[in-house]
């Protein structure tokens, strides 16, 4: 193998260049194909704008197969198929996650305070129901944060709201985790806090 290598770099032009890029392209190509999680592992599966959380089951050669409690993880969202390793993060569970600057939160990051969500801590937010041919319909829930993992991903327990979006959250999310960062039904909460830090 090195003879190979010697002999392009003598023999064409930039040749040590090119063994450069083909060592790359190696490097790259076997970090493709590591193994990222043990059977066993506690993983977050991404399934749209929700996270389910899941256990490795198996490993196949294109990616990894998941169990889901339905005690833990409903509605069960997700179809049941070979996962690849860029829909899924290590759980990791913390006591509180921080929004940096609110993580792109109005216009300039650095202008504004973090603001630090907590595990048991009390939340409000907006759920919003999509009509294809009318409005969207928005219900306002109160819950607390039932967990919360070093991703800002949160689950949420309601405890309070419209009646109907309850039961529509508990239907569409459930046990379910969200992205505290991304998802737009926490913007008011975050209006909130914003207020509250710069009293």
């Amino acid at each position: 193998m090195n003879g190979f290598f010697i002999s392009i770099a003598s023999n064409y032009p930039h040749g040590w260049k090119t063994v450069g890029l083909l060592i790359l392209c190696g490097l790259f190509s076997a970090n493709a194909n590591a193994v990222l999680f043990k059977k066993g592992d506690v993983v977050m599966g991404e399934c749209g704008n929700i996270y389910q959380k899941g256990k490795i089951k198996a490993i196949k050669p294109n990616g990894y197969v998941l169990s889901f409690d339905p005690k833990e993880a409903r509605p069960l969202k997700c179809v049941p198929y070979v996962w690849k390793d860029s829909f899924l993060n290590t759980y990791k569970p913390t006591q509180s996650y921080e929004i940096k600057g609110h993580g792109g939160f109005l216009w300039i990051r650095e202008a504004h305070p973090d603001l630090r969500f907590q595990k048991g801590e009390e939340v409000g937010f907006d759920f919003r129901l999509e009509r294809r041919a009318l409005p969207d319909k928005v219900y306002k829930l109160m819950g607390v944060i039932r967990d919360i993992t070093a991703d800002g991903l949160i689950a949420i327990d309601i405890t309070g709201g419209d009646p109907k979006g309850r039961e529509l959250f508990e239907k569409q999310i459930g046990r379910n985790y969200m992205k505290l960062e991304d998802h737009d039904m926490f913007h008011g909460e975050k209006v909130r806090r914003l207020g509250m830090n710069q009293n």
